[in-house]
């Protein structure tokens, strides 16, 4: 269950719209690749927390860049599988430490030409 400081993030969610986050939307023709983000908040020593990842300065594309843990879905993933699998890939978070509890709206990411899905998550 997700604590009471979370409830208006996934209220919020469930009626967000690209354009109140971008103006990057996936465009029709765009064949882009689909892809997943795990934004994890968490109950930390000073309240709540956010956690983010620092991409690897060697790198080929975005390095060093601050993100969310995440990639391209796999063949016959959810949104919510990949976000966790590539979490546990890149972090080594554990699916049952983890609550996913909505999802934001699909951004385009031009420069890669990539699908994402922000999942919210909540990590115990």
């Amino acid at each position: 269950m997700i604590p009471d400081w979370l409830r208006p993030v996934e209220v919020g969610a469930r009626s967000m719209t690209v354009a109140d986050l971008t103006r990057f939307e996936v465009p029709p023709a765009a064949d882009a690749r689909p892809c997943a983000v795990l934004v994890l908040f968490a109950d930390g020593a000073a309240g709540p927390e956010v956690v983010l990842t620092e991409r690897a300065h060697h790198m080929r594309s975005h390095p060093g860049q601050v993100s969310f843990a995440g990639g391209a879905l796999e063949a016959g993933e959810s949104v919510e599988q990949a976000a966790l699998r590539e979490a546990w890939e890149e972090i080594g978070l554990r699916g049952a430490d983890v609550e996913t509890f909505g999802r934001l709206p699909e951004l385009w990411m031009p420069p890669s030409n990539a699908a994402v899905t922000p999942v919210l998550a909540y990590g115990h």
